[in-house]
């Protein structure tokens, strides 16, 4: 999985194979920002170690400070921190403020804050990797030892992550989505399950709703505050000629819509959150031709498409929350355009890796990973934890009785 757009405030950056940017509007104009890769040696072994795995951008109101992310297959994370004052004076080139070595490829990034002394607020990046950990890192110091693991989803691989409401969302390939205290990761609220395949993204909204995508062609809705899936609906069902996966939903900012890509088709789906006094539901009004959408995120009203070139970022604008299907060309995707054309960036097909078979990755293959060669069926994985732990608690609490009474009768 890649994540290869992300929107704040009055920037948006991408992720172009090698090249990220980041598009600042200022007033009436647009400056397009190139975020260098760090000038550090790379891994001989990898063969790009400049691919772009994930991007995030972060604006503090406040501060009136930009916050760009980007994590690159060569395991670097670098950081660039701009006042809005400096984004003028800048050139079109800008280099890391701060790089991180991470243990291994992160391809799910998101910003947030957590209670510093006083009164105030850390910033931090979180950055959730290819082994199921879960990083924290500082904006502003490459220090390692500053460094924290969050959590871990055990011999997974993590393709999405979000915080929200004092929680962190974390999506894997083992068809679940962990719920968990934030900044106290050990509290688990919950799981979302039901997924039958990897799960490839997670969208949180308001009104505790949250949705999921997953590789088994379903997209749900979940009320993540009791873990209750609300609706669900597959794309495949009823036509097996060709699977539709899922890749990347966004919503808008009441939750009232979401938009979904999917991999290697030529267009995006936009579904209203629909809902009565008991049951909830997604309702598709409209599909946006468009040449293989690789990323979205909702821009206001506005819908940003990244895709292949020539165009690289197309705009699709609302009217009371309508869409007409027109694409628009705004100032931002002119930039994107011109920049991604200039440098000659080559845009993958997909955002899902696949092996040496054509396989995509993430879909489990028992007989390659060593489990013994079964059919394979869904694990519900955080289901199956959960049953253990209570059975791994009554276990110790019997062994504790035992122990207990048989001192009893040494005693008497």
């Amino acid at each position: 999985m890649k994540e290869l757009i992300s929107h704040s405030g009055p920037c948006t950056v991408v992720g172009l194979n090698d090249q990220a940017f980041a598009a600042i509007q200022l007033n009436d104009k647009v400056q397009v920002v190139k975020l260098c890769p760090p000038d550090l040696e790379a891994d001989k072994n990898i063969a790009d170690p400049n691919t772009i795995q994930a991007v995030a951008v972060n604006y503090i109101e406040k501060e009136k400070k930009l916050q760009c992310a980007v994590s690159r297959s060569s395991k670097m994370l670098s950081i660039f921190n701009f006042t809005m004052e400096d984004v003028g004076k800048l050139n079109s080139d800008a280099k890391p403020n701060v790089i991180h070595k991470l243990n291994k490829r992160s391809a799910a990034l998101t910003f947030t804050s957590i209670p510093n002394e006083g009164d105030g607020q850390l910033e931090i990046i979180i950055a959730a990797d290819l082994a199921g950990d879960v990083y924290a890192f500082p904006t502003d110091s490459s220090s390692d030892d500053k460094k924290r693991l969050m959590l871990g989803h055990t011999a997974s691989m993590l393709t999405s992550i979000k915080v929200h409401d004092n929680k962190i969302f974390t999506a894997d390939r083992d068809e679940k989505v962990r719920i968990s205290g934030f900044p106290n990761t050990y509290d688990i609220h919950g799981f979302l399950l039901g997924n039958e395949e990897y799960i490839t993204d997670v969208e949180v909204m308001q009104d505790k709703l949250c949705v999921t995508t997953g590789g088994d062609g379903s997209i749900r809705l979940f009320n993540y505050e009791t873990c209750q899936q609300l609706f669900c609906m597959n794309q495949n069902d009823g036509d097996d000629s060709k699977k539709m996966i899922p890749v990347r939903v966004a919503a808008t900012k009441d939750g009232k819509m979401i938009a979904v890509i999917y991999n290697e088709e030529n267009f995006v789906d936009l579904f209203h959150i629909t809902s009565n006094e008991d049951s909830y539901g997604m309702e598709k009004f409209k599909s946006l031709a468009c040449e293989t959408p690789l990323a979205i995120t909702f821009a206001n009203s506005d819908l940003l498409v990244l895709c292949k070139e020539p165009s690289y970022m197309i705009r699709f604008t609302s009217n009371d929350g309508k869409f007409d299907g027109t694409q628009e060309s705004c100032e931002i995707s002119k930039k994107v355009e011109k920049a991604g054309g200039e440098s000659g960036v080559e845009m993958p097909a997909t955002i899902l890796e696949t092996d040496s078979t054509g396989e995509i990755k993430l879909k489990k293959n028992i007989k390659e990973e060593g489990e013994g060669y079964v059919e394979h069926k869904p694990w519900l994985n955080g289901e199956r934890k959960l049953k253990k732990k209570e059975k791994d608690k009554r276990r110790k609490k019997r062994k504790l009785e035992e122990k207990i009474a048989s001192a009893d009768e040494a005693n008497n």
